[in-house]
């Protein structure tokens, strides 16, 4: 089962600075690396309290590579200042790509003690925890879908509530899940696509079929819809088609290698 992290909404990319090493002396650095490096300390000297300045660095580290000194940058800020959410987030963020969950719950749970009307970074946290198989995957899920909860979030906490259970083996509640989920915002494409795994998975492959075929009629460009109604059609034996939907999924998205080694595999 696939896992949604994003950290939407609050990490988005900031442009802030752009600082142009031709106009200065190179003298004493060794690289055009070394010499942002410096151009982006002296900066954050300069003006320690700018959010926008620091994640811009931040960013510009993780482009190149160097988490630990991105996640330093951040770090540094929420010493100065503890309540900037966009701050946790962004160390949020930097942590999962590290592969530190735990942390990453840490500093999702710190930004939304300071600002609890972030139903996106509350949803993100259900996310891991339901790649975690932990049971507070649901009760976050319950809390978004409760008379307060925002209500523009209904379909996807059914659809954590699908992710957790399908990770713990429970399929039929996955299922019932998504079909709330579609039933809430029938446009939402990843519940159908989940559902249909689900399904071929457990060999009910009409079953997934149908779905495939529906969220196409939804969303007819969705390459990972295209390569999984190839899989229903080639397990049913119709292999011309399936090899037909192998082609579209490539056509969308050349990198899906289950469509690639398909389409090798139809044509042997």
């Amino acid at each position: 089962m696939r896992m949604s992290m994003m950290i939407r909404g609050c990490l988005m990319t900031i442009v802030f600075f752009t600082f142009s090493c031709g106009n200065h002396s190179d003298k004493g650095a060794n690289s055009p690396s070394e010499r942002r490096q410096e151009a982006d300390s002296l900066l954050l000297s300069k003006y320690p309290d700018s959010v926008s300045l620091r994640m811009a660095v931040s960013d510009r580290h993780e482009t190149g590579g160097h988490l630990s000194q991105a996640l330093e940058v951040i770090e540094a800020g929420l010493k100065r200042d503890s309540l900037q959410v966009i701050l946790w987030n962004r160390k949020a963020s930097l942590l999962l790509a590290m592969g530190d969950t735990t942390g990453t719950i840490s500093s999702l749970l710190r930004s939304l003690s300071v600002n609890p009307g972030q139903t996106d970074i509350l949803l993100e946290l259900g996310f891991i925890y339901a790649d975690r198989r932990d049971t507070a995957a649901i009760s976050v899920a319950d809390r978004i879908l409760s008379p307060a909860g925002d209500p523009r979030f209904r379909a996807e906490a059914h659809y954590l509530k699908g992710i957790f259970y399908g990770n713990i083996g429970q399929f039929r509640d996955a299922i019932r899940s998504y079909d709330d989920a579609i039933g809430t915002s029938y446009t939402f494409t990843d519940a159908y696509i989940e559902k249909g795994i689900l399904l071929f998975e457990q060999q009910r492959i009409n079953e997934a079929l149908g779905v495939f075929e529906k969220v196409l009629t939804v969303n007819n460009a969705l390459a990972d819809a295209y390569y999984w109604r190839g899989r229903c059609l080639e397990s049913a034996g119709k292999k011309e088609a399936a090899l037909e939907d192998y082609r579209r999924a490539l056509s969308l998205d050349p990198e899906i290698r289950g469509a690639i080694e398909g389409e090798k595999r139809l044509l042997k």
